[in-house]
This record gives structure tokens, sequence and C-alpha cells, in this order.
């Protein structure tokens, strides 16, 4: 018994290790760069890497560009995750960590015998739950990553905006302003950086830039973004001046920004009203009231005494 329980424990530990170590422990080709140039995360049209775990993983787990894969790919690339090295981790990540919660809650229901006295049945079903729940915990993983990573590209974009509006008008190109938005944006958010970098490497790749700016604004899907990304297609369309189009834009950008802050402002009050009741009321009456309390009490009570 002992023997089974330390086999499933060193199988669960070696599952995790595999899984979390392997990538650190070998370079993919797929992340290399050049010109600083993330080229891995561009399309998924790159090959699969010489991973080993990923070569693997290939074998068990169909990675090809299948219409469910594809899915994937598009939720993996809202957490800033590309290519199918990616893929071959999040969909092996839910077979291990279902096999892991399956064998951990094995044990602890039926070796270890915790809850001994509960019948086997409900045993069985909280194993079941368990691990039903672990396959989908690299689901919960990627939809907050992909939240996180989302406000925090809207909160620098306005930023980002500005910054590129200085470079156009002081005579940039568009691609040198990207460049020298990506490098200034970085330290404020890594993941926006990245995406303006991918800007202008799709610009080599696609015969019309406009399929760029159009795969930009659905990786990120921000409404501020697709405005931006109207207003540049429609500048280079009709030859209109590009900085022109972006002041109008940043200056919208900007009030939008003021209307969300005053309605935080007018909504923060109706918010205050019940933590000042719960915690600030009981304070000011105690302050209040103690010491009448204690003259009260000193004088024998409030019927007066002896």
């Amino acid at each position: 018994m002992n023997i089974l329980i330390y086999f499933s424990l060193f199988l669960t530990i070696l599952l995790f290790a595999l899984f979390f170590m392997e990538p650190h422990l070998r370079k993919s080709e797929v992340l290399q760069k050049s010109t600083n140039i993330d080229l891995g995360n561009v399309d998924n049209r790159i090959a699969i890497s010489s991973s080993i775990y990923v070569k693997f993983i290939g074998k068990i787990i169909n990675i090809n560009p299948t219409s469910e894969n594809i899915k994937y790919l598009d939720r993996l690339k809202s957490a800033g995750l590309y290519g199918y090295n990616y893929l071959a981790y999040y969909k092996s990540s839910k077979y291990i960590i279902f096999t892991s919660f399956l064998i951990l809650s094995f044990i602890l229901f039926f070796l270890i015998g915790i809850f001994h006295d509960m019948p086997a049945f409900p045993k069985m079903a909280f194993v079941g739950i368990l691990a039903i729940c672990g396959f989908f915990v690299p689901d919960f993983y990627i939809k907050n990553r992909a939240t996180k990573r989302r406000d925090s590209i809207k909160k620098s974009w306005s930023d980002a905006l500005d910054l590129m509006l200085v470079c156009v008008e002081s005579g940039m190109t568009i691609e040198m302003s990207l460049k020298l938005v990506s490098e200034k944006i970085s330290f404020l958010c890594e993941g926006l950086s990245k995406e303006i970098l991918i800007i202008i490497s799709d610009f080599n790749m696609y015969k019309e830039r406009k399929d760029a700016y159009e795969n930009f604004a659905q990786r990120l899907n921000l409404e501020s973004v697709d405005a931006f990304v109207q207003c540049v297609i429609q500048a280079e369309r009709y030859g209109t001046p590009i900085g022109d189009a972006l002041r109008v834009l940043a200056q919208e950008h900007r009030d939008q920004r003021m209307q969300v802050a005053e309605r935080k402002a007018a909504a923060l009050p109706p918010k205050l009203t019940v933590p000042m009741i719960l915690f600030f009321l009981p304070v000011i009456f105690a302050v209040i009231l103690t010491p009448a309390i204690i003259q009260v009490s000193a004088q024998g009570g409030i019927m007066g005494g002896n």
C-alpha cells in the first residue's frame, strides 16, 4: 500500500516537473529572435520547434492546424501566447493536471483514508469532480491571463498613441514610429510592445499593410485599437496626413478617459455608503457614547444609586 502511494506521488511530481521545467531547460527554435523581433510569435505558420517535449506531445495529441486547434490558438493569442508550441503545452497540461488531480484525490480518499466514515460512492463522486476541475484549470488560467493582459494594454494604449503622434508629427514614417513606440512603451506594457513589433514584421509578410493592421485589431480586441486601425487604413488609402488623423484620435481617446474617470468618481459615494455604515459609524458611536456610559455607570446607572 505504501509503495503504491509513493509511486503515485512520484508519478505526479514527475509529470509536473516535465511540463513546467522542460521549456526552461531547452530553448525553442520558435522563440529565437531576429532583428529584435520575436518572429516565433508572428504567425501560426511557424514550424513546430525542436523541443523534446513538444515533439513527444505532438505524437500523442493532435496539434495540427484543425478548426478546433485554431480556436485554441485564438484563445492563446488573447493571452499573449503564440504558436503551436504553446498549443502543445496547453492541451497537454489539461490531461496532465486531470491525471494528477485524479491520482491525488484517489490517494486522499481511498489510500490515506481521509473522510473514512464517508461511503464509497460519494468518495468516487468527489474524485471525479476534482479531476474534472483539474481538466479546466488551464482554461481558467488562460482566461485570467488574457483579461489582465487586455486591461494592461488598454491602460497603456493612450500613452502609446500620444507618443506615436509625436513621432509622426516629427517627420518619422509609420514604421519608424511604431518601432520607437514599442521600445519606449516596453517598460509600461510588455504585451503592447510585442504586439507592435508583430505589426512591423507583418508588414513584410503580407501583401497589403491593411491585413497587418486588421490582425493587430483582431488580436487585441479593443475599441480604441479598432478606431486607430480604421483611422490609419483610411489615411493610407486616401492619402490624408496620418498626423492629423492621430491628433483627432488621441484627443478623442483622452476625452474618453476623462469621461471614464468622471463616471468612476460619480459612482464612488454610493460605493462608500455601505463600508461607512459597517465600519465608521459603529466606531463613531463608540467614541461618542463610551464617556457617557462610563459616567452613568460611575453614578450607579441610569436611575442613580447610593
